[in-house]
């Protein structure tokens, strides 16, 4: 006798063995639905739960590689469900068919296993490479992963092209950090006339205002200059971290000491008090950021400077340290080219305009 059944086919739960996922972090099963990126919590799951409409694809993922379900049907839909450990299990489930005795179910599907790198990815096709994230600015993050590869295709060595992309980072925002670090120097050489007439209007906040306008127009100093400029630069940070973040190409690349650039660099596997990974890289980095803040110009409070001098490169150097460590080669690298900007500016002393009427 036929009876009624559904073809189903699944992947999970979890994505790779145990030992190698020190090595990423998984992330929540994932779809590619009605033209979007869709993320399923499995913390708010219990069971099986059914997503329906236009599917390209479901996934499970870590940072460098990823398992998906890409199915050949259009009337194929997704399920989701929790497992043990809070892994997940990701499916495709068919129509309901009529199966006689001894027949067959049948569900068109292909699957993909392997590393997220956008080439092999956008080479399978289905929007398969919108399982990378890069964030807002992905239209920045993507052709900065395509310049990765074309370094590392003349050096031969990722850590190497990490700083290359950095350098040519530099080259090109050289114009703004130039004229922000100059607005800066200039800030500070007329801070000590805006402390005078904050001290002169202190019960007058109108005039205040007033007459601090005036001496920037006298001097041609813009209180936004130095501020602008790196803005401006934002975007291509972030884009630049997404881009190293999410690189699979980093997976177990050396550079000097660093046996895998997707993992804190841990010096020759020296340990600190109580067991914590030397993370040289790490230290380097808040190092590089004292001396960055130690010779940058302070328009402020002195003794607010003082403190942000030493509790930023603090801060900075407990959260990078379980960073990867091609991250924190990036922004060390970044750090050193920023202190040698700011004292190539700082040899050169400041000479704010003294031009009446020239606008902020």
């Amino acid at each position: 006798e036929a009876v009624s059944a559904q073809p189903r086919l699944s992947w999970g739960p979890g994505l790779r063995h145990e030992q190698a996922m020190h090595a990423s972090t998984i992330q929540p099963p994932t779809l590619w639905l009605d033209g979007k990126r869709v993320h399923e919590d499995l913390a708010k799951l219990s069971g099986e739960k059914s997503v329906d409409g236009k599917l390209s694809w479901i996934a499970l993922q870590d940072t460098y590689f990823a398992a998906a379900l890409l199915p050949s049907e259009s009337d194929l839909r997704a399920f989701v469900v929790k497992a043990q450990k809070d892994q997940g299990l990701v499916g495709l489930v068919g129509p309901k068919q009529n199966l006689p005795p001894g027949g067959d179910l049948t569900l068109k599907a292909r699957v993909y296993a392997g590393p997220r790198d956008l080439d092999v990815l956008k080479a399978v096709g289905q929007d398969l490479d919108q399982l990378i994230d890069l964030g807002w600015f992905s239209f920045l993050a993507r052709p900065a992963l395509w310049l990765l590869k074309l370094l590392y295709q003349y050096t031969g060595n990722y850590g190497i092209a990490i700083i290359l992309v950095t350098v040519l980072q530099k080259i090109a925002f050289h114009p703004l950090t130039v004229k922000s670090m100059k607005s800066m120097q200039a800030m500070q050489a007329i801070q000590p006339k805006v402390q005078a007439i904050q001290e002169r209007y202190k019960n007058n906040p109108q005039k205040k205002q007033e007459e601090t306008m005036a001496l920037y127009r006298k001097h041609g100093v813009n209180p936004m200059g130095g501020c602008l400029p790196m803005l401006a630069q934002i975007p291509i940070f972030i884009a630049l971290y997404n881009a190293l973040s999410s690189s699979v190409e980093m997976w177990q690349a050396r550079f000097l000491w660093i046996r895998d650039l997707t993992q804190p660099d841990s010096l020759f596997g020296f340990t600190l008090w109580g067991g914590y990974p030397l993370n040289l890289l790490a230290l380097l980095m808040g190092v590089s950021m004292w001396f960055q803040q130690k010779i940058s110009p302070t328009t402020g409070d002195p003794r607010q400077a003082q403190m942000m001098l030493w509790t930023m490169p603090i801060i900075f150097t407990f959260m990078f340290w379980s960073f990867p460590s091609g991250l924190v080669l990036y922004w060390l690298v970044n750090n050193i080219l920023q202190i040698g900007q700011q004292w190539l500016i700082n040899r050169k002393p400041a000479h704010p305009s003294a031009s009446e009427g020239q606008p902020a």
